[in-house]
């Protein structure tokens, strides 16, 4: 009686002490059990674990690309698309022969080449509203309707970069003249003058307002029938680069495609003199 008793209490206090009461079988049983039920728990939290950790990390490359943008631009951007980042490879060839198009001599395919980055784009129309966020002025020019007719910088930038190109010494010929079989410098040698002055310019602080801090290293070079023997530059590195195909996209399915009006409204700025 007494140590029916005592079986029980051991019991009571816990379930694997009744030795007695229980065969090994059915303790190893149990314990079995257990160990399955905590591999399931943690193969459970390992899973959950690296689907956390891979939307963190998704979510904070996202938002440290969105971030960046914010911050290197003085006021927002209008283009409403998720703006990346990726790694890209400088096609820094230089004395050897280069697959850019963008470095052939002038003809109708290398003009349209360019043409294609942008560098004869539309304008886009903005919103009051959308205007003011881009830090556009309320005394800027508005079509009929209220909008703001506005170009993006990197389009005229790139349109800069393929002035120069047009104006250069060995292709000026092509592009200049009134019977010229590429797109048409200028009216006339002031005109032209001051254009490719403007855009020199121009270009120059955009590399001063934003410099490539990274580094050129060096290559020693062996090619004497480019005449070299000894160091040279390799100008082929890797840069992290704002995705162009979605941006360049995005500017191309909402520029405005036919002329855009735009009218002298009470309080808009007039200049005296042409900026």
């Amino acid at each position: 009686m007494e140590r029916e008793r005592d079986d029980s209490s051991i019991e009571e206090l816990d379930p694997f002490l009744g030795s007695s009461l229980r065969s090994k079988d059915e303790i190893r049983n149990h314990r079995r059990h257990y160990i399955l039920l905590y591999c399931l728990v943690a193969l459970l939290g390992v899973s959950l674990g690296s689907h956390v950790l891979t939307y963190v990390y998704i979510h904070k490359a996202s938002y440290r690309d969105a971030t960046c943008v914010l911050h290197t631009q003085q006021n927002p951007t209008p283009i409403d698309i998720p703006i990346h980042y990726r790694s890209v490879l400088y096609d820094g060839t230089f004395l050897a022969n280069s697959t850019s198009i963008y470095r052939l001599p002038p003809s109708p395919e290398v003009d349209a080449a360019w043409e294609g980055l942008g560098t004869t784009s539309k304008p886009l129309l903005l919103s009051k509203s959308q205007a003011s966020h881009a830090g556009i002025s309320p005394d800027h020019l508005k079509t009929p309707s209220g909008e703001f007719p506005v170009l993006f910088e990197f389009n005229h930038h790139l349109h800069c970069l393929n002035m120069i190109r047009k104006a250069v010494y060995f292709n000026y010929h092509y592009y200049s003249g009134p019977n010229s079989p590429g797109r048409h410098l200028g009216a006339d040698e002031q005109t032209i003058t001051k254009h490719v002055a403007h855009c020199i310019d121009m270009l120059r602080q955009v590399i001063q307002c934003k410099p490539d801090l990274g580094v050129f290293g060096q290559y020693w070079v062996t090619d004497k029938s480019q005449g070299v023997d000894g160091s040279f530059v390799d100008f082929n590195t890797d840069h992290k680069c704002i995705d162009w195909e979605p941006v360049q996209k995005w500017v191309q399915a909402h520029q405005t495609l036919e002329d855009i009006v735009v009218e002298l409204r009470e309080g808009d700025k007039i200049l005296d003199v042409a900026p």
